[in-house]
């Protein structure tokens, strides 16, 4: 590439060489190429050329929205074999049907994409939003038995409050803030430790956040809204929706009958889709897991916020501030 580029056509402002994104060339097949008359010469059927900047770099975009929800996607070099690369993806829940594509660099993502649609791969297992979360969370070199349970984790989002009211609401010193990605969080899990700190949509994310009503029903009071959703040691899962100083819902999503609150039914209309109640051990086919169920709290979560709990939140930069 790095040799061959220069001497394509068409070079200029707003072009970038890269493999032209189509399915019926081999992408990256000898993209160095060999010497030829002392002219660098591309081998077998390599697609380089001077494409233009903006439709690149969407391609390589719209290939990362693609494969983010494929928390199981498996990319390895095919033998090291010039500058390939095999991805490996699940179709539908069925772990033994996979399709298998050969592709290069993110510059190719519109021909991947496409092949990816074509074949109908599912991009949404029902766990993804769990998968994501742990994996954000934990990073490599942690605990292998370290889960979500043991962690206690618990994370509170709040309509109606800006940043200098969180602060004072949760003694945080907002001079000690710092851009933070959420896996930077358990890196600084002391004692006396940051609290991480996201905005979007009109709503603030606070994890590690409070679960207790004696602080959140009054921190409702006066219209606020705000999402609860906690983890213990236990084997506990608690979600809650409070609006102006009362819980509107509450419940276990893994056991979620009964559904507590002022109103049990005020969230039914965004449920469509979800599944909460885990199966038990006489359930054969089509299981709930917990994966499955943290995964619809979590969507859940997002339909209340109108946010992506993704792009949003988990993979997003947002702040650890230290108390004051």
């Amino acid at each position: 590439m790095t040799w061959y580029c220069p001497n394509l056509p068409g070079a200029g402002p707003g072009k970038q060489c890269d493999e032209y994104p189509f399915a019926s060339t081999n992408q990256a097949i000898g993209v160095e190429g060999r010497l030829i008359n002392n002219v660098r010469t591309p081998t077998f059927n390599a697609s380089l050329r001077q494409v233009s900047t903006d439709h690149n770099q969407a391609a390589g975009r719209d290939l990362a929205a693609l494969l983010r929800p494929l928390p199981r996607l498996h990319l390895w070099p095919a033998r090291r074999r010039r500058g390939r690369l095999a991805v490996q993806c699940p179709l539908g829940q069925n772990p033994q049907r996979r399709t298998t594509v050969i592709t290069s660099w993110p510059g190719e993502g519109l021909a991947l994409s496409r092949l990816l649609h074509h074949r109908k791969v599912s991009m949404q297992p029902p766990t993804h939003l769990h998968d994501l979360l742990v994996s954000t969370i934990f990073t490599e070199g942690l605990d292998d038995e370290m889960d979500l349970w043991t962690l206690g984790f618990s994370a509170l989002w709040v309509k109606g409050m800006d940043r200098d009211a969180v602060a004072e609401a949760f003694s945080l010193d907002l001079v000690t803030s710092t851009p933070s990605h959420l896996n930077e969080l358990l890196d600084n899990s002391e004692e006396g430790g940051p609290t991480w700190v996201g905005e979007a949509g009109g709503w603030t994310c606070i994890i590690p956040g409070p679960t207790d009503d004696d602080f959140l029903l009054p921190l409702t009071a006066g219209g606020r809204e705000a999402l609860c959703f906690s983890m213990d040691m236990g084997g506990h899962d608690h979600f809650k929706y409070l609006k102006d100083g009362e819980v509107v819902v509450a419940f276990q999503p893994t056991w979620p009958d009964p559904v507590h609150g002022s109103d049990p039914h005020a969230l039914d209309h965004l449920m469509e889709g979800l599944r909460f109640q885990t199966s038990g051990d006489d359930v054969i086919e089509d299981r709930v897991d917990e994966g499955e169920s943290i995964s619809s709290v979590l969507t859940l979560i997002g339909r209340i916020t109108g946010t992506d709990i993704a792009a949003d939140w988990l993979e997003a930069t947002h702040s650890l501030i230290y108390p004051r």
